[in-house]
């Protein structure tokens, strides 16, 4: 299980809105996750499974105020992740 936040910061040019805004999204991760170590400086982290989203809204920098909510599905997900170190 993975806790995703992000928060976006955009300027939009409709007159009707405020200068700064921000996206607020909140999903969460289902499946399988998984480290392995191949060498000593490298390793290999998968994950498969689901993300639900919990909630994204539209709001004014700095205030509370939410002009919009939005709403979306729960998505399949694959992730694959090389780490290394070169010494």
């Amino acid at each position: 299980m993975e806790l995703v936040t992000d928060k976006i910061f955009l300027r939009p040019e409709k007159s009707d809105l405020p200068r700064k805004m921000e996206i607020s999204e909140l999903a969460e991760r289902f499946g399988i996750f998984a480290d392995l170590q191949a060498a000593k400086d490298i390793s290999l982290n998968f994950g498969l499974g689901a993300t639900v989203p919990f909630y994204s809204r539209l709001r004014e920098s700095g205030y509370n105020k939410t002009y919009m909510r939005m709403y979306d599905n729960v998505k399949p997900f694959l992730k694959l992740q090389l780490k290394y170190s070169i010494r």
